[in-house]
């Protein structure tokens, strides 16, 4: 191959007639569905988290939660997020497991035999709520009392 010039593909006649497959194309005799269950608190702290129900429903093969994660921390640069918020503090994680930060932390993950199951089984799962301050900007981080992370150790949100 040279700079400039044309390279042959040896996929373009099946790619250009539909005979290849491509990734997308691809599907399991029997896929299992997931679906991860956000926690939708901005800043709260979980006092009670049932998932019987869901469990017991039709399709629904397994519910995983906190208790299910050997070190419920990772990080970029610290080990200062929960793979899932719990209720039970395992002490396996330096992370408080029980405080939701944002409304995107994890809360379960559904896996079922349907996408329809697993999105029954997710809105099945009852989660209660202890509210905490939310700071919505960074004047009043700095500003407030209230501590993000207090478990790293600083005395201020700066």
């Amino acid at each position: 191959m040279s700079i400039g010039q044309a390279q042959r593909r040896f996929d373009a006649r099946g790619k250009t007639t539909g005979e290849t497959l491509y990734p997308a194309d691809l599907r399991p005799a029997d896929p299992l569905y997931a679906k991860v269950v956000f926690t939708d608190q901005p800043h709260a702290r979980l006092l009670r988290l049932d998932v019987s129900t869901a469990r017991e429903m039709p399709g629904v093969v397994e519910i995983f939660t906190s208790a299910d994660v050997p070190v419920n921390e990772y990080g970029l640069v610290f080990a200062d997020q929960p793979v899932f918020i719990g209720v039970d503090h395992t002490g396996r994680s330096k992370v408080p497991c029980d405080i939701s930060r944002w409304e995107a932390d994890h809360l379960a993950l559904v896996v079922a035999g349907t996408l329809a199951e697993a999105l029954r089984a997710a809105a099945a799962i009852e989660a209660e709520w202890e509210q905490l301050p939310v700071l919505a900007d960074v004047d009043t981080a700095l500003s407030s009392e209230v501590m993000l992370h207090p478990e790293n150790g600083l005395e201020t949100n700066a």
